[in-house]
């Protein structure tokens, strides 16, 4: 049995409030016990010093007391010694309404309006709709993508991003931050179905260290370049360009991540969009965009089967990892053949029952899947397939899933179900289920090369993520060797440190051949590889493709900080006068092996005082608030460490307290 994933973990409630109460549940005396009233200096002589003979005045008090003889010893006379009111003032004069009372209350956030309420501080986290604060997720190495099928700026000097639409119609992820296109051609993944007039832009945001930095933009037709501080969605352009190349200093007051924002209008002619950091092009780990609030997966389309030759990516939120093409193909992934193709759908699906499952794979042909970055099913072999995994065990949360499937032939499909488990069973994940948030230990990198000649070495350049390490490579060539004659040819795929065969042996002409080599898993991820080639009877290699699988050991979907502050809340209830004492906040956490929640709070005396206050020390879930002193307001602060990998989130909040 496999284990897959995260735990749920819940910190239990120890809700500990000091309010002072006696064992009896009333109130103590204000007074101390001592009763100056005159009406009792005289109840409080002793009727036992009269003569033995004498009617005992308190005989009507000793018959309840079951005192049946009236000259019996007087058993309040010991009582009456030490406390002399003690037996009549406790009937008589009943509980001191001088006394301080005192009630217990909680504060309670456990859905998402609670969280939400006023106006709360988010530091990388969301409040989710069903109910929780949670960190936010991220398609790392990526910017999202919009397109419109008209042009809706004709001047790169002066347009804004108040030009584009708050949401585009179909989201794209542009996993490279350049673009050249020859003329009437459209960029895949975004909608855009005019060769000619159109508009694309991408949105996310870049990553800036502190200092000075140079941005240049190069655009045909119109283009412009916008930042925004770190999380603020407020742009300033800084750059605008129409059919040229503009560029314009950045200073960064901090490290950390910026809004960025780049949109190219375009009519006619060719396809250029270029724009630069520091004299470079960007590299694709520098940006990500944020996919918390995304339902669905992301798709990339190859333009060969086994997962070579990139195209587009977009999300896939009407059928993620269910959709039967029948002889046809994905549409708007670069994606030419219906017959030569493949896809990658990657995210995270979520688990709301924690258990057992198995899951159901149906593929037209081959496929590959991985679960939180562990291979769970493979055969890439050219049938149709109808296969279940093994069990493997889901924690309540979200898990990464890359689904590979291809296609060599006739028909087309790509199927992903519950075949058993607790929830789901029989059924796709529903796109709500589903965010495209690709986990950082099954990602890619493709390239291709132009022709490689007899007894020449063609090179595949990449700009891998820093500590990137290789988990697989996918790699293939087709040859072209000069007539119908066959050829012993050789050919060997090497890179720093590691090298293999790939081929040595008789081929005939316009063979495709592909392979998906062992030999380099584990190594470095390599900035240049080069397949080389040889052949007994002259020709060529016409085209190859090289895809490397990685694992980026920096970047996880989950940002490793994160903190959310609420709003300033009043503990006072109806009829309280004061808050008295501060019991123990207690968090229930929905959480992922590595993650931590602590929670810390500030006091004030009026409500807009608290963003002056300091916060206390971190607390762990139950633990009393010691050193906070209690006030009529409050503002808690929950504080979220993660590994990067998956999230931890608070579904519930609860601090005990009591009032006056």
């Amino acid at each position: 049995m496999q284990r897959v994933g995260a735990a749920w973990i819940v910190l239990a409630a120890v809700a500990v409030a000091g309010c002072g109460f006696n064992p009896s549940g009333l109130a103590s005396s204000s007074d101390g016990g001592a009763d100056a009233s005159a009406d009792d200096a005289a109840v409080d002589a002793d009727p036992d010093a009269m003569a033995p003979d004498a009617r005992d005045p308190d005989a009507a008090i000793d018959a309840t007391d079951g005192d049946a003889a009236v000259d019996a010893p007087d058993i309040d006379a010991p009582i009456d010694a030490a406390t002399p009111d003690a037996p009549i003032d406790a009937p008589i004069d009943g509980p001191d309404i001088d006394a301080p009372t005192t009630t217990a209350r909680q504060l309670v956030d456990d859905t998402a309006a609670d969280f939400g309420q006023g106006t709360p501080t988010h530091v990388e986290t969301r409040v989710e709709i069903a109910g929780a604060v949670a960190p936010r997720a991220y398609y790392m190495g990526s910017l999202c993508a919009g397109g419109a099928n008209t042009q809706l700026f004709t001047d790169g000097g002066a347009a804004t991003g108040a030009v584009l639409p708050a949401t585009p119609t179909k989201i794209g992820l542009a996993r490279t931050v350049d673009l050249n296109l020859p003329n009437g051609a459209a960029p895949g993944g975004v909608g855009i179905t005019s060769g000619t007039t159109w508009t694309l832009w991408w949105y996310g945001e870049i990553y800036l260290s502190a200092g000075a930095h140079m941005f240049s933009l190069s655009g045909d037709d119109h283009a412009f370049l916008e930042l925004a501080p770190i999380g603020s969605t407020t742009f300033t352009k800084l750059l605008g360009v129409d059919n040229g190349t503009v560029q314009a200093p950045f200073t960064a007051p901090t490290d950390g991540w910026y809004g960025f924002r780049v949109a190219l209008a375009q009519n006619n002619n060719a396809v250029d969009l270029y724009p630069q950091l520091d004299g470079q092009t960007i590299p694709r780990w520098l940006t990500r965009c944020r996919v918390d609030e995304l339902a669905g997966l992301a798709l990339t389309g190859f333009d060969e089967s086994q997962f070579l030759d990139v195209g587009a990516t977009s999300l896939e939120s009407n059928t993620p990892a269910n959709v039967n093409w029948g002889f046809g193909q994905p549409a708007d992934l670069d994606i030419t053949s219906a017959d030569t193709f493949s896809v990658r759908w990657a995210g995270q699906f979520f688990i709301a029952v924690g258990g057992t499952y198995r899951l159901g794979i149906g593929s037209d042909d081959g496929y590959r899947l991985f679960v939180d970055g562990a291979a769970v099913a493979i055969d890439l072999g050219d049938a149709d397939h109808n296969a279940t995994t093994g069990d493997l065990v889901l924690a309540p949360g979200w898990h990464d899933v890359v689904y590979d499937t291809t296609e060599t032939g006739l028909g087309a499909r790509s199927q992903l179900t519950v075949a058993a488990g607790p929830e789901l069973v029989g059924m796709a994940f529903p796109p709500g289920r589903l965010r495209p948030a690709e986990g950082r230990f099954e990602r890619f990198e493709s390239s291709r090369t132009g022709a490689i000649g007899n007894d020449a070495t063609g090179l595949y350049t990449f700009a891998p993520a820093p500590g990137a390490t290789v988990s697989g490579v996918d790699v293939g060539f087709r040859t072209n060797l000069g007539g119908s004659a066959s050829s012993t040819i050789v050919t060997g795929l090497r890179t720093t440190g590691a090298s293999t065969q790939l081929q040595s042996g008789t081929l005939f002409n316009f063979t495709t051949q592909r392979f998906h080599p062992t030999a380099f898993a584990a190594i470095a991820f390599a900035a240049t590889w080069g397949l080389s080639f040889s052949s007994s009877n002259g020709g060529a290699l016409s085209e190859s493709w090289l895809t490397v699988r990685y694992r980026d050991d920096n970047d996880g979907p989950t940002p490793t900080a994160g903190r959310y502050e609420s709003s300033v809340r009043d503990l006072l209830g109806p009829g309280g006068t004061a808050v008295t004492s501060l019991g123990a906040a207690t968090l229930v956490v929905r959480a992922a092996t590595g993650a931590t929640v602590t929670i810390a709070v500030r006091t004030c005396d009026s409500a807009g005082a608290c963003a002056a206050a300091p916060w206390s020390a971190e607390f762990a879930s139950g633990a009393p608030l010691v050193g906070v002193t209690p006030r009529r307001f409050l503002q808690y602060r929950l504080t979220f460490t993660t590994d990067g990998d998956h999230e931890p989130a608070v579904e519930r909040v609860q601090l005990d307290y009591a009032t006056m």
